[in-house]
């Protein structure tokens, strides 16, 4: 038989960790928005993918190796002139800072337009986007690589459009959407 004098350090400890885990978790912006008027306005955000790799006695002489990377760093803009006319403007740098393109006084990779959209939204019902974007194939290409379940998983080919780079830099093409 269960005491229940022995169920409360139990249910204290687990309550403890709960409010400790909630006090100290940093807070989690979405990107600043400047307003320059009514319907103007600007979003700059910006997502990150690090990685850290640790080896021990991975050389032929036994000796252990550790390695930070930043894979990748995306910049991302967004923003309305007025209620009909909108705007996209998306980067992406792979081995700017420390990836295996840097140099030796840490730059280096390069800086790559991933999406360059003037959007004309005439109602919801009724889009017209054009300049560079995601080819509108299927829901995989409306993914990225911070939010799948998986990492480059466009390395796999998944439609005609993503085969031999046909589609340009990640799925993107340049072209007007209706």
């Amino acid at each position: 038989m269960i005491n229940e004098r022995s169920k409360r350090p139990v249910w204290r400890l687990v309550a403890g960790a709960a409010l400790a885990s909630v006090l100290t978790t940093p807070p989690v912006w979405a990107g600043g928005t400047i307003e320059f008027g009514e319907n103007s306005s600007v979003t700059i955000g910006a997502g990150l993918r690090t990685a850290y790799t640790s080896m021990e006695d991975s050389a032929g002489s036994g000796d252990d190796s550790s390695d930070f990377d930043l894979q990748s760093l995306r910049l991302y803009m967004n923003g309305q002139l007025n209620e009909l006319v909108k705007f996209t403007f998306n980067t992406e740098c792979k081995g700017c800072v420390f990836g295996q393109d840097a140099g030796d006084i840490g730059n280096g990779g390069e800086v790559d337009v991933l999406d360059a959209i003037v959007q004309f939204e005439f109602s919801p019902e009724f889009n017209v986007w054009a300049g560079r974007m995601l080819t509108p194939a299927d829901r995989i290409e409306l993914n990225g690589p911070y939010y799948g379940l998986n990492w480059n998983q466009f390395t796999v080919p998944l439609l005609p459009s993503d085969q031999l780079g046909q589609a340009g830099l990640l799925g993107r093409d340049d072209g007007v959407t209706v």
